[in-house]
C-alpha cells in the first residue's frame, strides 16, 4: 500500500524536480549572459554560443516550469468577468478550461513525439559553427512535461467534475 502511495506522488515529485532544474537553468543563463555582456563591453570578446543557448533555453525553461505551475494552478489568466458570474457558471468554465488544457497537452505530446524520436536517432543540433546544442534533451523535456501537465489537467478536471476541488481554487485571486 505504501508503494502505491509513493507511486501516486511520483508525478508531483517529478514536477518539483523539473521546476528546480528550470530554476537552476535560469540562473545559469543569467550568469553566462552577464559574463557575455561584461566581456563584450570590457574586452570586446563575446562568449561563443551564448545566443544559441538562450534561443534553445526559452522553450526548455517554459516546459520545465509548466508542470509545477499547473499543479499549483498559477497560470496567468484574467478572471475579471469570471468573478462576476455565478458559481455554477464558474464551475462549467473550469471544466472547459481543464478539458481544453488536457487536450492541448495531448496534442503537443502527439505532435512532438516523432520529432523527439528523430532528434535522438540523428542527434539533432541547433546552431552552426563552433557551438552546436543537442535538441534531443529539449524535445524529450517537452514530451515529458506535456505528459505530466496533461495528467495534472486530467486530475483537476476529475476533481472539478466530482466536486472535490474547492471553489476558491477555481476562482483564485493570486
Amino acid at each position: 500500500m505504501r508503494f502505491l502511495k509513493q507511486l501516486s506522488r511520483l508525478p508531483d515529485n517529478l514536477s518539483i524536480g523539473l521546476h528546480v532544474l528550470g530554476s537552476v537553468w535560469m540562473f545559469f543563463l543569467m550568469f553566462i549572459t552577464t559574463c557575455d555582456v561584461f566581456l563584450r563591453a570590457v574586452a570586446n570578446y563575446p562568449i561563443p554560443g551564448v545566443i544559441e543557448f538562450l534561443k534553445v533555453s526559452l522553450v526548455y525553461i517554459c516546459f520545465l516550469l509548466l508542470p509545477e505551475a499547473t499543479v499549483k494552478m498559477k497560470h496567468i489568466r484574467s478572471d475579471i468577468l469570471v468573478k462576476k458570474m455565478g458559481p455554477g457558471f464558474q464551475h462549467i468554465l473550469s471544466i472547459f478550461r481543464f478539458l481544453f488544457g488536457f487536450l492541448l497537452m495531448i496534442a503537443i505530446l502527439i505532435g512532438t513525439w516523432d520529432k523527439m524520436i528523430q532528434a535522438w536517432q540523428i542527434w539533432e543540433y541547433e546552431g552552426e559553427g563552433s557551438v552546436r546544442i543537442p535538441m534531443a534533451p529539449v524535445r524529450a523535456t517537452i514530451v515529458i512535461s506535456s505528459l505530466l501537465v496533461a495528467w495534472f489537467f486530467f486530475r483537476l478536471l476529475r476533481k472539478t467534475i466530482s466536486g472535490t476541488l474547492p471553489n476558491d481554487s477555481i476562482s483564485q485571486e493570486n
